[in-house]
């Protein structure tokens, strides 16, 4: 870092998914921050390849610092296989056109990577 100090009153430290963070997937739960988008050789693997958890900052920041951690509920929707949805039943959200930016950093958003996004229901409404 630059070395510079910044006093302030409160410091409110986002630490995303992957601090102490963990996936479930259906009755299994394991220490994970996220999975790997599997390539296809791998697709039919029972357990999806993930990025580690980030259990060493949790405990410094906790023990070390002395600093409460708590976990807010993103409500993330869980993730479906693909494979297994019937996508004729199913109606299409397209993204944006032309997308749209969330950061301010970048002028223009990279399309690149968009995958189709669906829309569906368990019963008649």
């Amino acid at each position: 870092g630059s070395g510079n100090i910044l006093y302030c009153q409160t410091v409110v430290l986002t630490t995303g998914t992957f601090l102490r963070g963990r996936i479930y997937l259906g009755l299994e739960s394991y220490p994970a921050g996220r999975h790997e988008r599997p390539s296809e050789d791998e697709a039919a693997t029972s357990r999806p390849r993930t990025e580690p958890a980030a259990n060493a900052l949790a405990n410094l920041l906790e023990n070390r610092l002395q600093l409460p951690l708590g976990r807010l509920k993103t409500g993330t929707p869980p993730r479906l296989d693909g494979r297994t949805i019937d996508w004729d039943d199913c109606d299409p959200q397209p993204s944006e056109n032309p997308p749209f930016a969330f950061s301010f950093i970048n002028e223009t958003p990279s399309p690149q990577g968009f995958i189709q996004c669906y829309r569906t229901g368990t019963n008649a409404d």
